[in-house]
């Protein structure tokens, strides 16, 4: 008993972390292996591939249960019926969590599976493999001596399915998840539709395929209807001859045609290739559905994937021409994007394979797996911007949608100018782009020298404001007086030489040297409600001679301190005049300020005795 529970404690296990990972195809796979008798039950699998590479082995396998059960709330069996090409459609969700298929609640081996009453069954399937087949049809009251062939959802919380029957009774019906033996509501008017094979939800409408009552590929009713009675048209422009439409996908490729514009249409005639069978296109041009022509073969089912601006990868389940019996998985490569024809003289038989199905065994449906969002290759750049003229910045080139792996640009840093950039994914697709990266204007000064009121102005252009300005070549840096943000004007400065400079937003630096005598006049606007301050000592008189230099003439408050900021002194001056203070103070340092509004000027001076 305890080997027993090991074993089923390992393969709990092992289900609860196996899982379809995204962007990849799953492939419906009937047989055991075995020879089988037509029609006799056979096992379901779903095998999982990658999107790309010859000759795969599966990387996931699923097995469908296969001991029948009527019990609610109890998984049934899922097997079809062997050799039968109709049956095995799978289909993912429109939310992308759940492969959807349906089949017979019957063991392997049940012969003429079709012909008993066993219950058709619905199945969903999530991304961790956890297998949901507790829905089912009543056969004796729907799909009466037939097969439910198809299934689709928005949600996995009710199904719309399809299949056949050998009464006139409607065989596309609707089902609420987890009912049991039930009849399910029939959404098409009674003869508007006899046997069906493929149902859909493409753009939030319902479709499905058949081949009776004139009926090849139609839209069902408006949007997703879930009540009786429900129209069936055909497609306009669609032909009605011999084609026999099983699977088929939509995509949107137009940018004139409304909603979705490109229809591709798996085919199975006979053993031998004719028109009837074969990859079909159609592109629909001011709403009527014209043929793009098609490629020879037999095609069961297919999933169209948009993975570059110029060609659509097609994954298709075929036969090998000696028997309708699809027993590969090929992609082609459809170039001629939009209302473009189909490459003519050739044959799904010179398709890439990607996988075979193996002896006794066949390949029906496929669909991408739960998870796959699979958009057009695209990328974009991410880099800051550059900092400092003469700078650089490091790029990184951001690639999406298409299939991984990728070949870009590597990572590196570039100056200012236009670059182009190239993305590659694994399928052969490529985009190229030019990006133009851009620096700020180099830093410069405008320099000028105010004699009279001994004022050296500075201001800076280019960079990224604000700015910070220094006349002692960095030693410290000052804030734009506060009546023009961008420009400093210094006062109190002799005559002389000084290492000016600025530092931006960016920490970006400029600096050189000036001698006042070479500069300009500094214009009013700069200079304007600068205070300066000249002041004259005289040794051994108790007396100082201040002047507070303005453009205008105004009384400031003149404020003076001792080494340890002691204000000692504190009256009005006249400003462009000079005036007498009293100065009974011994030797020593003191410090002058001048305030006008928010302005200030500050001196240092030494008073000797």
């Amino acid at each position: 008993m305890r080997f027993t529970y090991t074993i089923l404690a390992c393969i709990l296990l092992s289900n609860l972390h196996a899982q379809f990972l995204p962007n990849h195809l799953v492939v419906l796979r009937t047989g055991d292996g075995l020879p089988s008798v037509s029609g006799t039950a056979v096992p379901v699998s779903l095998l999982q591939f990658n999107l790309l590479d010859t000759n795969q082995t599966p990387s996931y396998i699923l097995n469908m249960p296969i001991v029948p059960s009527t019990q609610n709330g109890v998984n049934r069996a899922l097997t079809l019926g062997a050799t039968s090409v109709a049956e095995g459609d799978l289909s993912l969700s429109q939310n992308g969590e759940y492969l959807v298929l349906a089949g017979f609640n019957a063991a392997p081996n049940t012969a003429a599976v079709a012909n008993t009453n066993v219950e058709g069954v619905v199945a969903k399937v999530n991304a961790l493999g956890i297998i949901h087949t507790k829905t089912s049809y009543n056969r004796s009251n729907a799909y009466i001596a037939g097969s439910l062939r198809s299934a689709c959802t928005v949600d996995g919380n009710a199904f719309w399915t399809a299949g056949s029957s050998s009464s006139s009774i409607t065989t596309l019906r609707y089902i609420q998840s987890d009912s049991t033996n039930a009849t399910g509501v029939p959404i098409t008017a009674t003869g508007s539709i006899g046997t069906t094979r493929t149902a859909i939800i493409a753009g939030n409408q319902l479709y499905c395929s058949a081949n009776s009552q004139g009926i090849k590929l139609a839209t069902i009713g408006v949007g997703l209807p879930i009540s009786a009675g429900q129209s069936v048209t055909n497609l306009p422009g669609l032909p009605s001859g011999t084609i026999e439409p099983y699977g088929y996908q939509f995509l949107d490729l137009s940018n004139v045609e409304p909603g979705l514009d490109v229809l591709y249409m798996a085919c199975i005639g006979g053993p031998t290739l004719s028109d009837s069978s074969g990859l079909f296109k159609f592109s629909k041009v001011g709403g009527i559905w014209v043929s793009n022509g098609y490629i020879t073969g037999n095609a069961r089912a297919l999933a169209c994937l948009k993975t570059c601006n110029n060609f659509t990868d097609i994954y298709i389940t075929r036969s090998d021409g000696k028997t309708t019996k699809p027993n590969a998985l090929v992609i082609l490569r459809d170039v001629s994007g939009y209302n473009g024809n189909l490459p003519s003289n050739t044959s799904l038989q010179q398709s890439k394979i990607l996988a075979e199905a193996g002896s006794n065994y066949f390949f029906n449906g496929v669909c991408f797996s739960p998870g796959t969002n699979l958009i057009p290759l695209d990328f974009y750049v991410a880099a800051n911007p550059i900092s400092c003229n003469g700078g650089s910045t490091l790029v990184s080139v951001v690639a999406f949608g298409g299939i991984a792996p990728y070949t870009k640009n590597q990572d590196s840093n570039y100056t200012a100018g236009a670059y182009p950039f190239q993305v590659t994914d694994a399928s052969g697709c490529s985009i190229d782009r030019n990006y133009l990266f851009v620096q700020p204007r180099a830093l410069r000064l405008q320099k000028c020298y105010l004699t009279s009121r001994k004022i050296l102005g500075v201001k800076a252009s280019g960079g990224t404001a604000p700015y910070l300005y220094t006349i002692d070549g960095g030693a410290s840096y000052q804030s734009p007086n506060t009546q023009n943000n961008t420009a400093r004007a210094y006062s109190n400065k002799n005559v002389g030489t000084y290492n000016i400079g600025v530092k931006d937003a960016n920490d970006c630096l400029y600096f050189e040297t000036v001698n006042t005598n070479a500069l300009p006049t500094c214009p009013t606007q700069m200079v304007q409600d600068i205070l300066s301050i000249e002041l004259i000592t005289i040794p051994g008189q108790k007396s100082i001679q201040v002047k507070a230099l303005l453009d205008v003439q105004v009384q400031v408050q003149c404020e003076i301190y001792n080494l340890n900021g002691q204000l000692i002194i504190s009256r009005n001056l006249t400003t462009n005049q000079w005036s007498q203070i009293d100065f009974p103070y011994n030797s020593g340092i003191y410090s002058i300020v001048l305030k006008y509004k928010d302005h200030t000027a500050t001196k240092t001076f030494l008073n000797k005795k």
